[in-house]
């Protein structure tokens, strides 16, 4: 079952004061809780922060500072994601991922780093609170995936270590609607998994709609 809107706890890195509003009145606006939006403005502070809150989905923008007050780092997100992905940044284990640009990544440098969705800017709020929604459901797709893995292991007389995936296999569709858990994992690239999903959004980075009602561009 899917956690409510209310009940999702979401980690965001964005440097610009102005954009880290937005991006939480956005999500707030669409049914999140604000207390449980946390926007921070570097890679030390998401790593630092991400430890305590365990967060359900992260959010990276690309081009951000690696500590508070010095000048960005380009990239900075795409080598972010790529530690999420490897099990390099405790509390991000079971997170879903999404990568936000402006344009200084492509979706396919994104989903070889990681990521589970990509989401190009200018976006609507619509289409952000559907990819949040998603990433949601992507991130407990893998927590289900950790806990049967684990428990396969201890059944087989040991534990077997849960492998981060290192930028090449992913959770499987959440589109497979065949009711068999084992189906909803079956490690396809992330290349592959993310276009998949974004497609199920309308074509590659696309929402719902732009024209949907209530829609605005940020």
């Amino acid at each position: 079952m899917t956690k409510a809107l209310i009940d999702t706890v979401i980690l965001a890195v964005e440097d610009d004061p102005t954009q880290q509003h937005i991006l939480k009145s956005a999500l707030a606006i669409r049914g999140y809780d604000p207390q449980k939006i946390t926007v921070v403005g570097s890679d030390a502070e998401f790593r630092a922060t991400a430890a305590n809150l365990n967060p359900d989905v992260v959010l990276l923008d690309n081009d951000f500072p690696v500590t508070q007050g010095v000048s960005k780092t380009t990239n900075a997100g795409l080598a972010l994601m790529r530690d999420i992905d490897n099990g390099q940044v405790p509390g991000t284990e079971k997170s879903g991922r999404l990568m936000i640009s402006g344009g200084s990544v492509t979706f396919q440098e994104a989903a070889h780093a990681g990521a589970d969705l990509f989401l190009s800017k200018p976006y609507t709020i619509d289409k952000l609170k559907s990819f949040v929604e998603s990433a949601t459901v992507m991130g407990e797709a893998r927590t289900n995936a950790r806990t049967q893995q684990a428990a396969q292991g201890s059944s087989q007389g040991g534990a077997t270590p849960v492998q981060p995936t290192g930028g090449t296999t992913g959770i499987g569709s959440v589109t497979n609607n065949s009711g068999d858990p084992k189906s909803r994992y079956q490690q396809p690239r992330h290349s592959d998994y993310l276009t998949d999903i974004t497609r199920g959004h309308s074509r590659r980075d696309r929402g719902p709609e732009d024209g949907s009602s209530g829609s605005r561009r940020y």
